[in-house]
């Protein structure tokens, strides 16, 4: 047990007494490791204290992009005149409008997942966000080990114990769709809890993974086979500068045009307190 004696000038120098509160002190030649780890047990103070140094940690900053995705629609008289276009009461337009701003959506998803940073450099560059396969280093796992034959002690290892060892608390994990099977073969069920919505309405489906100390578990049909994506849910933001919009550009001659535009970028805080895992090719029983 060491205490430590006086701080030196250059960052990282401290002097310290070995054997401290009773404990030996034990054998080794200075420098001959110096990444020797030391765990602070704890801050205690004199009781008579005076013009204690103060403390402060900077903010650690996060740079990303924006990227804008954007998908056009046009129908033509012809089209949007036909009456057995389509089943129910949808008409031509309505079914490319959907169809325009589900390109959009799925775009934008897309990039959130496996974008790669790019930057404005000219004025035809398509900028991109960089994303979470990119910004999560720390615990970022390509072709784990046993990849081939994955359990869940795998799982366990490869994010939540790393999350939990960097001091993060997981709460949603996004699972590519072969994830479903792997659960099953594991034998663990999965109990669907309350859905969420999206800012459309539309119905987000998640699980609750008992053994994951009950991490929501969604389904992301765009991640890559093979992926989990373990996230701290108040430490990752998705930072809009344009909300999904319709820009109607009204007729052309015979034509309806118009535009779903949609832009913003990841924003992720605390990157050690997410992980990464993708290259998972199938699941072994446990």
């Amino acid at each position: 047990c060491l205490v430590t004696a006086s701080a030196g000038t250059a960052p990282g120098n401290l002097t310290v007494v070995r054997a401290y509160a009773g404990t030996t002190a034990a054998s080794h030649t200075a420098g001959s490791n110096p990444y020797l780890p030391v765990y602070l047990v704890t801050n205690t103070r004199t009781g008579y204290a005076e013009n204690i140094a103060a403390m402060s940690r900077t903010h650690s900053a996060f740079t990303n992009y924006v990227m804008t995705c954007e998908s056009s629609y046009a129908v033509g008289g012809r089209v949007q005149a036909l009456n057995n276009y389509m089943g129910g009461d949808i008409t031509p337009l309505g079914r490319e409008r959907t169809a325009c701003m589900q390109r959009v959506l799925d775009n934008f998803e897309v990039g959130l997942y496996i974008g790669r940073k790019v930057a404005t450099t000219t004025a035809t560059t398509r900028t991109m966000t960089a994303g979470l396969n990119s910004v999560i280093v720390t615990n970022n796992t390509v072709q784990p080990t046993n990849y081939a034959s994955y359990k869940p002690d795998d799982m366990i290892r490869d994010t939540v114990q790393k999350i939990f060892d960097a001091g993060g608390n997981p709460t949603h994990a996004l699972v590519s769709t072969d994830w479903m099977a792997g659960l099953y073969k594991w034998g663990v069920s999965s109990v669907r809890t309350t859905p969420d919505e999206t800012v459309l309405g539309v119905k987000v489906n998640s699980f609750a993974f008992p053994f994951m100390n009950d991490v929501q578990g969604i389904p992301a049909p765009l991640l890559p086979k093979g992926t989990i994506v373990m996230l701290s849910e108040d430490e990752v933001t998705i930072r809009m500068t344009r909300e999904l919009q319709e820009i109607v550009r009204g007729r052309d001659g015979d034509v309806q045009r118009g535009d779903f535009l949609m832009e913003g970028g990841l924003e992720l805080a605390n990157e050690a307190h997410h992980a990464y895992v993708t290259g998972i090719t199938a699941f072994g029983a446990p």
